[in-house]
């Protein structure tokens, strides 16, 4: 993804921290910009694969690829390009992670992950500021040789990370317990993966 003027206000936020000049485009070759391209995507895939956030979630029925696993399962199923943490499974049958691929006997699997966001505004605004410490850390070590401002800002991080996850809410309940009690009834007629999880939410409704 483009990585470039979408986030140019995390950038000079980022650099306003440690006292750098703000930049006028991600795209010139100042060294704070060449971090700043570098960083940024480290920066926000680190911040969000730390917890299931909300408002980086995303939903997608994944469509079987056309290589079959050595055993095991009958379908191999791959992550969308933009994909940096799994959040649930719709599954009838059991499933497997290996790396990038989820292994299941499902003919179509609906997944919720936490995806790269195009843009920082997507996101909560308490994310977005744990990023720009995140960022402001990392450009502190190339661009300053203030060890006690690194560790600050790595303190901060952490205090900001904490407090973005205490606000979300972890009660969420994707599939209720006892839907599963009809599974069995729901593969033997004939529906599989998202099909059979529709069937299940107009019986008990779906929360989420």
């Amino acid at each position: 993804m483009d990585w470039s003027q979408t986030w140019l206000g995390i950038a000079n936020n980022a650099l306003s921290r440690i006292n750098k000049s703000p930049l006028q485009t991600l795209d010139d070759s100042s060294t704070s910009a060449l971090l700043c391209r570098q960083l940024i995507p480290e920066s926000v895939k680190n911040i969000l694969n730390q917890y299931p956030w909300h408002s980086a979630r995303k939903r997608t029925v994944l469509a079987p690829l056309t290589e079959t696993p050595e055993y095991g399962y009958r379908n191999v199923f791959e992550m969308p390009d933009d994909y940096i943490r799994l959040v649930s499974v719709d599954s009838l049958y059991r499933w497997s992670r290996e790396g990038n691929r989820i292994l299941s006997d499902d003919g179509t699997l609906c997944i919720i992950y936490v995806a790269v966001p195009a843009s920082p505004y997507t996101l909560d605004p308490l994310i977005v500021d744990t990023i720009t410490a995140q960022l402001a850390s990392q450009l502190a070590v190339s661009l300053t040789s203030d060890s006690s401002l690194v560790n600050l800002l790595y303190q901060e991080t952490e205090i900001k990370l904490q407090k973005a996850k205490l606000q979300e809410d972890a009660g969420e309940e994707d599939i209720k317990p006892h839907m599963h009690s009809w599974a069995n009834e729901i593969r033997r007629d004939g529906n599989s993966g998202c099909e059979g999880f529709d069937i299940l939410r107009q019986l008990y409704g779906e929360r989420g």
